[in-house]
């Protein structure tokens, strides 16, 4: 893999003198940043985590909340504490 320039290794081989080789680069970098930015997305979320597991591997039958993840437990905790 390359940084800086356009090579890398793997299913799809960039090279800096490859047409377009920036547009596809640029493609990239923008797949991997929404990635990341949705794992901190879920990381920082108050929802039931299953629910936004299931969304993700596209399951959007039950919106019951799993009463398991730490945001359920929380929501639970506060309400009974209360």
């Amino acid at each position: 893999m390359g940084y800086g320039a356009a090579r890398q290794n793997g299913p799809y081989i960039v090279k800096a003198d490859a047409p377009e080789w920036d547009k596809i680069y640029t493609a990239r970098v923008r797949k991997k940043t929404e990635d990341v930015l949705k794992v901190y997305r879920f990381s920082e979320t108050d929802r039931c985590r299953m629910n936004e597991i299931s969304k993700y591997f596209g399951d959007s039958g039950s919106n019951k909340l799993c009463e398991i993840c730490d945001n359920c437990l929380t929501r639970h905790l506060s309400l009974v504490l209360q």
